[in-house]
């Protein structure tokens, strides 16, 4: 693959809103548990007195060499897995729309939402939600920052649920952080092909794991 365009690495930054400090311990967090949280993010909506989220985890195939302007919104602590991996686990790209093509996609949005009117069975209402979930405006007002993120993400409806003590990657677990349920993606620890982090981090990680670290220095900038 052409890395000068396509990542041949799906990578997941860790540092969004966050100073180094924090970045650098939620990084460690995900590499020690091998498990990345669901959180929910907003998602192509057209219906405005519908609450469209659905939790997911998202990452991105930028080149890292072209990943600066995304890394000041995300920081500079990114976990680089292989792609192969994460699509076994069903991770999809995301779909932009255009302006233009809304009328459409609103029309089967409108579908879902009056789906008892029809004969239609449950799993394609299912499949329906869970396709909305890779749709994202393309946003020209904000400079196209969304399609340039070039996202990937993994939905919480399309993963199966474990709830045993030992959760098998590719599936998804249950636990309690402060009194509130949330789930998370399991992974394997062989789904990590690198760890990214500026070069003050640089020693500490790489005595803390047994993965290549790759300054972000070199790396990116």
């Amino acid at each position: 693959m052409n890395t000068q365009f396509i990542s041949n690495f799906l990578t997941h930054w860790t540092g969004k809103d966050k100073d180094d400090e924090k970045g650098f311990k939620n990084l460690k967090s995900i590499v020690t548990s091998n498990q990345l949280f669901l959180k929910y993010c907003p998602h192509f909506n057209p219906n405005k007195f519908i609450d469209a989220k659905l939790k997911m985890t998202c990452f991105t195939d930028i080149p890292h060499h072209l990943s600066n302007e995304h890394c000041k919104r995300y920081g500079k602590f990114g976990i680089a897995f292989k792609k192969d991996n994460l699509i076994k686990y069903g991770v999809n790209p995301v779909f932009y729309i255009l302006n233009n093509k809304k009328d459409d996609f609103n029309k089967v949005y409108e579908l879902i939402c009056d789906i008892k009117k029809y004969n239609i069975p449950i799993e394609i209402k299912e499949s329906l939600e869970r396709f909305f979930g890779y749709v994202q405006e393309y946003n020209d007002r904000s400079n196209n920052q969304c399609y340039y993120e070039r996202e990937w993400r993994i939905l919480e409806n399309n993963l199966e649920l474990e709830e045993s003590e030992v959760v098998p990657p590719g599936k998804k677990g249950i636990k309690s952080i402060n009194t509130e349920t949330t789930h998370y993606l399991q992974f394997d620890k062989n789904d990590i092909e690198f760890l990214i982090c500026p070069k003050l981090f640089a020693k500490e990680l790489s005595k803390d794991f047994n993965y290549p670290v790759i300054v972000y220095e070199y790396l990116v900038l």
